[in-house]
């Protein structure tokens, strides 16, 4: 049975407002902060969409984000998220690489957790494969519909 639910954050949760921008939010958002005028929200959008859907959820499971860097913790986006989420783990801080099976290992020990009872949404492959090694339940996000879809039939199904 599925307890807890961890999600990425950039390109997950939060997008650039230029859907065509490939690079790292976190990197941008580093440059655009030495701007005195900087306002993220012309720069950058939340999920609405998951982030209300992930609240219906933390009605049955705990929310968590696991992500590598640290533009959640800015003022702006921090006080959207903290009526959702339990808590962030930050890959930096916890010395590991999303892309590696003892990532995911450390996070369930760290819940108290099986990784069998955790369900992780990343938008990026390797992180995916690295959770899936670690015996987490996986969804690959690509878009909201069937990432919403995905997280529902993973949960029916455990």
């Amino acid at each position: 049975m599925i307890k807890a639910l961890i999600t990425d954050f950039s390109k997950v949760v939060l997008f650039h407002k230029d859907s065509s921008y490939i690079g790292k939010l976190n990197r941008l958002h580093e440059e655009l902060l030495k701007e005195s005028d900087y306002d993220i929200w012309e720069h950058f959008k939340l999920n609405d969409d998951l982030l209300s859907y992930y609240k219906v959820l933390s009605s049955s499971l705990d929310l968590y984000i696991f992500t590598t860097r640290y533009i959640q913790e800015y003022p702006p986006i921090k006080s959207r998220l903290e009526w959702i989420f339990e808590d962030v783990f930050i890959s930096t801080d916890l010395w590991v690489k999303k892309d590696e099976k003892e990532a995911y290992l450390l996070l369930a020990e760290k819940l108290k957790l099986k990784p069998e009872e955790i369900l992780f949404i990343d938008d990026t492959l390797g992180n995916i494969e690295a959770a899936k090694e670690a015996w987490f339940n996986t969804v690959r996000y690509e878009n909201f519909k069937q990432a919403k879809s995905s997280i529902q039939n993973m949960i029916n199904k455990n």
